[in-house]
């Protein structure tokens, strides 16, 4: 850590803070808005007998991994997610197959959008049917149907990824390919295989603790991208003296973080504001206390849902006032500041 002339960290401070801080109109204006939600629901199982609960859901969780690579745009859900949403509000989501029922739920999920459907067989020809639904008017906003005649049990993902490019204004698959593996066969790659979207990761109400060099705080989000952090942590360093003083201190305070990336995204910049009580700053033979005031830039990497590293340059205003003379004194300084989360809740 190096201590800045006056007039370098001001050019940083409005240079590099002033125009992110999230109070300026002008910031707020330009930042881009979060993406609305949107969630596909069960397809509706009218072949009776023909198809198992297992097949469903992985031809379900294909045409999840399909919207979310061919209908970007949307924060979509993970089914998962929109499981414990619909537990929570005690909502009985078995049997939901008709409009008015998938509305409702999209309102409980906070989603602007849903997509539900039905796959049925007549003879030896299989149809999809989708259909994507505005929750704010209840309206369907567009619907398709897929066909294939002759098709087996391994063609139909192909059926149900032509279903979701016409749903999406996309040319469909123009010939299916003969069939190849046999539908179980496919679920348990379908399902975790890496086509899978990756998970959200930072929303409302995450809970998480934070580890870095001689300290430790614990952060919680107040919304899905904005998050509040209580931390204490000690710093010491050898001057550049003739002396080989050293200098320590400790800092207890908060921050507030905001996030500017999609929620699922492993890689999430933010900017965040720190400020802290310095109930201890030694240098040499001296003491002083005193506060510390911050802006920070920075990356945190999630290596899944609960884990991850962050990484933050800023400057920081040190006010301290001499124990023993009662005399202030205050500078700028700059740090580069690493650290580990551990998160608690999904």
């Amino acid at each position: 850590m190096r201590i800045l002339n006056l007039e370098l960290a001001a050019v940083f401070f409005l240079f590099f803070v002033v125009p992110f801080l999230p109070p300026f109109s002008a910031a707020r204006e330009n930042s881009p808005a979060p993406a609305p939600t949107a969630a596909v629901w069960d397809l509706s199982n009218l072949t009776k007998a023909t198809l198992s609960d297992d097949d469903l859901a992985a031809i379900t969780q294909h045409i999840r991994v399909k919207v979310f690579n061919i209908m970007p745009g949307y924060r979509w859900l993970e089914r998962g997610r929109i499981g414990e949403i619909l537990d929570e509000q005690k909502f009985q989501a078995s049997g939901c197959t008709d409009q008015s029922c998938v509305v409702e739920m999209g309102q409980l999920l906070g989603a602007r959008k849903m997509v539900a459907g039905s796959i049925s067989r007549v003879g030896d020809t299989y149809s999809m049917a989708l259909n994507v639904i505005d929750i704010e008017t209840g309206l369907v906003d567009k619907s398709v149907s897929e066909t294939c005649p002759g098709c087996k049990d391994g063609q139909l993902f192909q059926l149900a990824e032509s279903a979701v490019r016409a749903l999406a204004g996309k040319s469909s698959i123009a010939a299916l390919p003969p069939p190849g593996k046999p539908l179980k066969e496919l679920n348990s790659s379908l399902v975790t295989g890496t086509a899978k979207p990756y998970p959200v990761v930072i929303r409302k109400n995450r809970l998480n603790l934070n580890l870095r060099s001689a300290g430790a705080g614990v952060r919680l989000f107040a919304t899905d991208n904005t998050a509040m952090e209580l931390r204490g942590y000690k710093t010491k360093r050898t001057l550049d003296d003739p002396a080989g003083s050293r200098e320590k201190a400790a800092f207890l305070g908060a921050r507030i973080y905001r996030y500017i990336a999609s929620p699922n995204r492993p890689l999430q910049p933010y900017l965040c504001l720190e400020i802290d009580i310095v109930p201890t700053f030694k240098r040499g033979a001296g003491k002083s206390d005193g506060i510390a005031m911050g802006a920070f830039g920075g990356n945190e990497f999630f290596i899944g849902r609960r884990f991850s590293a962050q990484a933050d340059l800023g400057a920081t205003y040190l006010k301290l006032m001499d124990k023993t003379t009662k005399t202030s004194s205050g500078r700028f300084e700059y740090s580069l500041n690493f650290g580990v989360n551990v998160y608690f809740n999904d």
